[in-house]
């Protein structure tokens, strides 16, 4: 219930209910009541006494003083948080899981606000030398290092802080208030009484008593602790009782003066009262999403770095498939190894900055990988501008990840790794933008060379960034990466960077290791492992059906898998999956008497097992499917591997998923975003299935056996699972939506190891490496050459396009059959000479090239051979003419791909065909049938794309490709010549070869290309011509870069209206296309040279009146502009009124409010229409906005558009209320037009509701809108001439800009002095903003010269201040501000060019902006010195940012 008068402002809190409607007539608001004036009797002489006996009871009670150097002294919640977050304590003892540790400091801190208040409403003046904050919050500090020393003590900390906060919630009440000192005496005993807790608490802690001392609580035998709490619950009630008494003796009062200044309500003192409070609630709201639109701003950057360092993309989902898996207590061991703690710095100072960490096959080396990324990022929060500045990255490197083969390069681990850093620091960030600017090829450097650049160079022992990186799966690189990597890992010890490696890997990189650096080495051993093993059996057995079983041979199977499991994880996974398949305890006893020893064996019983269960038919389906897997050159997807199973048995498989389920213990399965589908490859292994799946045996005679031999069982023996329900109901699921769980999902080996042993004579049975190749070979000559005509075309043509060749060169043909040999060579024709073949290959990537060289060819021609062996059958006779043709001139083998490659350069124009000129060209250099085309000095590569060496070899290939090819002469093929060699530089030619493709037909593509040559060569006038013809009927939106290139060329050749003409067509036919910005120039400039009616005709009103693609602004400026100097103001705002009424008639709302925004703008801004004018029409746009977003149009496509055009009239409206409200304001504060007042109080009211009822849509707009209408209502306060009330009123902004330049992100820099700089003018601090503006956008935080670059000397030229490249003219100029600008101390965001401000001074600005009488400052001022980098100039003298930073905080209170 909320009353407002002259006197007192008074809100009633929630004691006596919701509250009540306040009186007709008066302003609610939302303001905190007042007290200070109704009760004196108690001063800070009597506190002081109060509270120094509570400090000396506090220290008799604990035995310790609270300015013991030992405490950690906070001063704040932040403090105090920073504190159990940092490692500065032993707070990570207690381990908690991350709920439990986001419970506590949800506690901790709802009772430290509560805390904070009070300290705050009581102040410090009532302690002499040791004031109330800084004892209560060492108290607390004291209370949680003592805690923290003791792991079984974290639930009761936890619960200790529960009841103070259960006790003290109702203390925010008293946030921001004053109260009159009878309540303040209250809120020190309350503080005396949360004092005397916290030493007791403590005291028992200390003693190791604290579960007994809680225990004494609840059953009240302790009288010190029950008293305390009982004064402490006396104390809130009294408080309750006392605040409800002052409250009701106010309103009252307040009644009283409300009746008697009823009919005053309007008067300026109530209203700007009114206000104060309204603003603060509204500031209020927009702070809560000030934080999103401060994250958008470094998204640029990010974005270049990303480009830079061009990150592996999936190392995330890498990260998350270990971490789910990760069972919770496991892997802890390795925290209190002494080696890990030396490694991260808790013993040892700063040696052993090298972990190795080693282990076995299947030993867990990936989940340790994982629980220490996971640890070091709960320790170390990223991405949160932490001040500590320690960054976590990690990479798991993969051999067998044939999806992301990048996965084995060191060099894309280390471009990953720096960019997880980047997230985090964004001063690492600015420091990888700078390696980019200097060294922009990363991608090709060595191992050594990126090390040095992204990490030695900048984690030097002076910066104050450090990072801990986890390489995990070092075996797996590439070996000469990885060596390469290891040589230089010397440097992080020897030079004492800030940097922490841990490497893990299979135990045969050691000695490599140990060879170049002293690493703290951990070994993963069975023991080491033993209770990680014992905890991941049980959970095994667990979420199995194994569960059901007897608690015996529960113990049994746990007993004999952690003794035979040699500390391997993956053996258990893969010996539980096999105990799954038995059905009775005899059975399962017998297994685990035979159990496989090692992984080999495993894997053999595992596949043995797999092939006993399924018929001969599925078993070749497992088989292909291991072919395809492992010897597959990429991973390949769910769809991919069911077509190559389709072409093996020309049918498709129906639920295909159901096949790979009952793979689960050889395959791991992908989604399509990279996560592990692991409960789906689970499912037939944990549930274990009656109806076969994996759990075959299920119904086998074993199985039927069960029921009729159940007298002869134990009762402590059951068959386990005999009677579970015969299927799960995932059995059930419709076969559509599981087909759909495995739609794009990637197909792997589970392990690597697996795919070691099906390489090893012992998988012989199951795989043979030489006849997968071989079957995969032959499966996808078959997709080419009898299915080329297949709709759709298989899944597998793009794989097969780019890798055929390599599967076949890596068979060893002398282990091949005749048969096969001459089956391989008839296919081999079918590919390289059936044009329908060649193209459903060759298009797919350029790999035929490599026919050129000997290790493609060879095995290809030794197929051949074979089919000229007498014994041979079944040759076709293309086949054998051909061999025997390559007998003679084994050369030319790629002869054919070379005819296919230049008959398609010289008959299709688009696409990858179009450059099929480099596949002919090159392959001509081996094959030498082309005199003018010699042989290659050097093997080609992609630096070679588009290199030709003279343009006779292009002439001589085409006149070849026609001779041999059958190419016909026709004005295509001219033109692709003429393609051809533009493309690669020569262009005389070009033109000579286009002019004989136009002399066959015309071609608009052909002039283009014509015309590109010409303006090569400077000669513009005929590049024109060219590019006319090429645009003539050029309508649609694909050809705005037509008539683009036509205004370019027009401009270059200096016809300014023909480019006007252009541009404006370019913008008309696709206005998003990026026209705009060169179709704006163009109308500036004709403006200027006075063609004022000129570049009205060109303006296309009515497609600027009903979109907005981001330049409707500058259009519309342009508009006013030509029109005014024309004389055509009162028709220009008749074509806009017509175009309302158009869009009303064509039913499109949106586009007709939007018409009516820029009628209202026009009118708004022409000195001879009355403001009036322009008023209606913007609260037309408002009104009408309204009632459409509340409709269907809110969810139109149109809807985006909608809510922009509502933000701008708000704003729009509230310039002109502002304007209007101060414009007769006299200093002495007298003058001030009320009602506008209060209308732009009521706009601000309803644009914040707005912008609550849209907070689901992240509209940024409003956000901007709201907060520009918001300031505008503090400068009121300074126009008033009630400073105090302005600052207050700016606080949130002036917080904000500290803050931004304070963080570790250089990038919102410049919104940091921007935000800065308006702020300070509008509170009349012109020597503040000039300071601000003086921040230029540098790569550093203030004082951290040496941590990444080298400071600047005093004699080297700093830049211009980056901030005035982005500030533009308001002027009639509408230039772009470089060197100057003045900015205008009344109006929100207005800047001004010397000669502009002449002529708004002059009285001759011909529309309304700003006003003549207004002062201005100037940026920067004269005389202005240079400042290095991290500086400012302020009060005479060069200071460091941060201190004037410190400056601002302490002037304007500030955090």
């Amino acid at each position: 219930m909320i009353f407002v008068s002259q006197h007192v402002t008074i809100e009633i809190f929630p004691l006596g209910g919701a509250g009540v409607k306040a009186p007709s007539g008066l302003t609610p608001t939302i303001a905190r009541y007042d007290l200070s004036e109704l009760d004196n009797s108690f001063d800070d002489a009597a506190f002081s006494d109060i509270w120094r006996q509570a400090m000396e009871e506090y220290e008799r009670t604990t035995k310790t003083s609270l300015s013991d150097p030992a405490i950690y002294k906070a001063g704040s919640i932040n403090d105090l948080v920073q504190m159990v977050e940092s490692g500065s304590t032993k707070f990570q003892q207690w381990r908690w899981p991350s709920e439990q540790r986001k419970r506590f400091l949800g506690v901790f801190k709802g009772a430290m606000r509560s805390v904070e208040i009070l300290v705050r409403v009581v102040g410090d003046g009532i302690g002499d030398a040791f004031p109330p904050s800084k004892i209560i919050f060492n108290s607390i500090s004291h209370l949680i290092q003592t805690g923290a020393t003791v792991t079984k003590e974290s639930d009761n900390i936890i619960r200790f802080f529960t009841d103070i906060k259960a006790f003290l919630d109702r203390m925010n009440v008293h946030d921001n208030t004053t109260c009159p000192p009878a309540l303040r005496k209250i809120f020190v005993e309350i503080l005396v009484c949360v004092l005397t807790l916290c030493a007791l608490t403590t005291k028992s802690l200390k003693s190791g008593k604290t579960i007994k001392f809680f225990k004494a609580l609840a059953r009240g035998e302790d009288d010190d602790l029950a008293e305390a709490y009982a004064q402490l619950q006396r104390l809130i009630d009294l408080e309750g009782r006392m605040t409800g008494a002052q409250t009701l003796k106010v309103t009252s009062h307040g009644l009283s003066v409300a009746k008697e200044t009823h009919q005053a309500v309007n008067a300026v003192s109530n209203t700007v009262t009114g206000m104060d409070a309204k603003l603060e609630e509204i500031m209020e709201k927009m702070k809560e999403k000030e934080g999103d639109k401060m994250r958008e701003k470094d998204s640029d950057s990010l974005r270049q770095t990303q480009q830079f360092l061009a990150p592996v993309s999936d190392v995330k989902n890498d990260y998350e498939n270990v971490r789910r898996t990760l069972l919770p207590g496991t892997a802890s061991w390795i925290l209190e190894d002494f080696l890990f703690k030396t490694w991260v710095g808790e013993v040892g100072g700063d040696a052993g900055k090298v972990l190795w960490v080693s282990g076995s096959p299947g030993s867990g080396k990936t989940f340790i990988s994982g629980f220490i990324a996971r640890t070091l990022s709960e320790r170390y929060p990223q991405r949160v501008q932490d001040p500590s500045r320690i960054s976590v990255a990690y990479f798991f490197l993969r051999e067998n990840d044939k999806k992301v083969p990048e996965k084995r390069s060191m060099r894309a681990a280390l471009r990953t790794m720096a960019m997880q850093v980047a997230e985090n620091d964004k001063v690492y960030m600015q420091h990888v933008l700078k390696v980019a600017r200097i060294s922009p090829n990363l991608e090709s450097f060595s191992v050594g060379v990126i090390w040095k650049e992204l990490f030695t160079d900048f984690f030097l022992p002076k910066c104050k960034s450090s990072v801990f990186l986890v390489i995990d799966g070092l075996d797996e690189a590439d070996a000469g990466e990885r060596q390469d990597f290891i040589e230089v890992l010397g440097d992080v010890d020897e030079n004492n960077l800030n940097i922490r490696v841990a490497l893990i890997g299979r135990p045969e990189l050691t000695q490599d290791i140990l060879q170049n650096i002293v690493p703290c080495q951990v070994v993963l051993t069975a023991r080491r492992n033993a209770k990680d093993i014992e905890h991941f059996i049980k959970h095994k057995i667990a979420r199995s059906r194994l569960k059901s079983a007897s608690q015996a041979l529960k113990t049994e199977v746990i007993e004999a898998l952690t003794q035979g499991a040699n500390g391997m994880f993956l053996w258990i996974d893969l010996m539980i999956k096999e105990l799954l398949h038995k059905i009775r305890p005899e059975q399962v006893r017998a297994a685990l008497k035979n159990m496989p020893k090692g992984l080999p064996e495993m894997y053999t019983q595992v596949l043995t097992r797999l092939h006993s269960i399924l018929d001969e038919e599925m078993i070749e389906d497992v088989s292909d499917i291991l072919r395809w897997v492992a010897c597959g050159e990429a991973a390949l997807t769910y769809e991919q591997l069911r077509d190559a199973l389709k072409l093996r048995t020309g049918e498709d498989m129906f639920c295909f998923y159901e096949l790979l389920e009952r793979c689960g213990s050889i395959l791991a399965v992908f989604d399509a975003e990279g996560a592990l589908l692991e409960e789906i490859l689970d499912s037939h292994d944990m549930r274990g299935d009656d109806d076969g799946g994996e759990g075959g045996p299920c119904c086998d005679d074993d199985r039927k056996a069960t029921v009729a031999d159940r007298d002869d069982v134990s009762d402590d023996e059951d068959d386990f699972g005999a009677d579970a329900a015969p299927a799960d109901a995932a059995d059930d699921e419709d076969a559509d939506k599981k087909e759909l769980q495995f739609q794009g999902a990637t197909v792997k080996l589970r392990h690597l190891s697996l795919g070691e042993y099906l390489r090893t004579p012992a998988a012989a049975k199951f795989l043979d490496p030489n006849a997968a190749e071989v079957h995969i070979v032959t499966m996808l000559f078959k997709m080419f050459v009898q299915e080329t005509h297949v709709e759709p075309p298989s899944a597998l043509v793009n794989y097969g396009g780019l890798y055929w060749l390599v599967h076949f060169i890596k068979i060893d043909f002398t282990k091949v059959s005749l048969a096969k040999k001459v089956a391989l060579a008839n296919d081999l024709y079918a590919m390289f000479h059936r044009p329908d073949v060649q193209k459903m290959w060759l298009i797919t990537s350029f790999r035929a090239i490599e026919l050129g060289r000997a290790e493609y060819s060879g095995p290809i021609l030794a197929v051949l051979a074979a089919a000229l062996d007498p014994e041979a059958e079944g040759v076709e006779a293309e086949t054998r003419a051909w061999a025997e043709e390559l007998v003679a001139a084994p050369q030319l083998l790629s002869l054919p791909i070379a005819k296919w490659a230049a008959h398609t350069w010289l008959t299709e124009l688009y696409g990858l065909t179009g450059h099929a000129y480099i596949y002919a060209y090159v392959l001509h250099q081996s094959l030498g049938v082309i005199p003018e085309i010699g042989p290659r000095a050097q093997p080609w590569t992609w630096d070679d794309f588009r290199t030709v060496g003279s343009a006779e070899e292009l002439l001589a290939l085409s006149r070849w490709a026609i001779a041999e090819t059958g190419a016909p002469i026709t004005a295509e093929s001219r033109r692709a010549v003429a393609f051809a060699l533009r493309e690669t530089g020569f262009v005389e030619e070009a033109i000579e070869w286009c002019d004989k493709s136009l002399a066959l037909g015309e071609m608009a593509i052909t002039h283009a290309t014509k015309s590109l040559c010409l303006e090569k060569l400077g000669r513009l006038e005929e590049a024109i011509a060219e590019q006319l013809i090429c645009s003539q009927g050029a309508e649609h939106a694909t050809y705005w870069s037509t008539w683009a290139k036509l205004g370019a060329l027009y401009k270059e050749a200096g016809k300014q209206a023909e480019a006007t003409a252009a541009y404006r067509k370019a913008y008309e036919i696709a206005p998003a296309g990026g026209a705009a910005a060169e179709y704006l120039a163009c109308l500036a400039a004709e403006r200027n040279a006075g063609q004022y009616t000129e570049v009205l005709d060109a303006l296309p009103l009515p497609m600027l009146v009903s979109q907005c693609t981001g330049f409707e602004m500058e259009f519309h400026k342009q508009a006013y502009d030509n029109a005014q100097l024309a004389g055509k103001l009162p028709a220009l705002l008749k074509r806009l009124a017509e175009a309302v009424r158009t869009e009303l008639a064509a039913r499109r709302p949106v586009q007709a409010l939007l018409c009516r925004y820029w009628l209202a703008w026009h009118a708004a801004r022409d000195p001879a229409q009355p403001y009036s004018r322009a008023l209606r029409q913007y609260r037309r746009v408002l009104r009408d906005g309204a009632r459409l977003i509340a409709g269907p149009a809110a969810t139109h496509p149109g809807a985006a558009l909608l809510r922009m055009t509502v933000d701008m009239a708000t704003e729009a409206l509230a310039a002109i209320y502002y304007e209007r409200a101060v414009a007769g304001i006299q200093p002495d504060g007298t003058g001030l037009n009320e009602a506008a007042l209060c209308s732009l109080t009521t706009l601000v009211e309803n644009a914040v509701k707005s912008q609550e009822r849209t907070a689901d849509d992240d509209d940024a707009g409003m956000f901007v809108s709201t907060r520009n209408c918001a300031l505008l209502l503090g400068k009121v306060y300074l126009k008033l001439g009630q400073v105090d009330k302005c600052r207050a009123t700016i606080k949130e902004r002036l917080q904000l800009g500290v803050d931004l330049l304070s963080d570790t992100d250089p990038e919102n820099d410049f919104e940091a002095s921007y935000v800065l700089t308006r702020a300070l003018l509008l509170s009349g601090d012109t020597e503040g903003a000039l300071t601000a503006m003086q921040v230029n956008m540098t790569d550093l935080e203030d004082g951290e010269v040496d941590d990444a670059e080298p400071a600047k000397s005093e004699h080297e030229p700093e830049d211009k201040p980056k901030l005035l490249m982005l500030l533009g003219c308001d002027g009639i100029c509408h230039a772009e501000l470089k060197d100057k600008t003045m900015m205008c101390t009344t109006c929100l965001n207005v800047d001004y060019c010397d000669p502009c401000i002449e002529v708004l001074r002059a009285g001759n600005q011909p529309y309304r902006r700003c006003d003549p009488t207004h002062e201005f400052v100037q940026f920067p001022p004269p005389g202005l010195p240079q400042t290095k980098s991290g500086n400012v100039y302020f009060r005479g003298e060069e200071i460091a940012l941060s201190a004037w930073l410190d400056t601002v905080r302490k002037e304007y209170g500030l955090k």
